[in-house]
């Protein structure tokens, strides 16, 4: 009898387990990708603004940025993206937290999941604007 309930408490444990596994597994698919964390400065093109013009604006930021000290350039880059970025992110700096690989549009995303991260990229210009971006870090699963 004691051998039994010890097989059959084996059985429901492993079942169990096995289920857990499963369920983890069907939970993760965002954690299988890559993900990035970035902030941005997007600039939208117009009548007023061509892509030229907004492309200027955006390496005339990246050239202060790349010359400030490292631990200024977040601070920095924050501050300009709250007074100019035409992002909703603007908000919060320009701030996008960790995404996945695949969620941005395509030049964004060349850029965050293979370009130095703790560094600021651009101009990156895409169907209807152009991004400054700071890539803060990545995981790479």
């Amino acid at each position: 009898g004691k051998e039994e309930a010890a097989a059959k408490r084996q059985a429901t444990e492993s079942a169990r387990a096995q289920a857990m596994a499963t369920k983890r597994v069907e939970e993760q698919p965002l954690a299988k990708a890559k993900q990035a964390k970035a902030s941005h400065i997007l600039l939208n093109v117009s009548a007023e603004k061509d892509f030229e013009a907004i492309e200027k604006q955006l390496a005339g930021w990246k050239a202060i940025l790349d010359d400030a000290p490292y631990h200024n350039q977040e601070h920095d880059f924050a501050e300009l993206a709250k007074k100019h970025s035409e992002c909703p992110s603007a908000s919060r700096g320009g701030a996008l937290g960790f995404f996945p690989q695949g969620k941005m549009v395509d030049e964004f995303d060349a850029v965050c999941f293979s370009a130095k991260t703790k560094a600021i990229h651009g101009p990156v210009r895409t169907a209807t604007d152009a991004h400054l971006i700071f890539l803060h870090s990545r995981i790479e699963k």
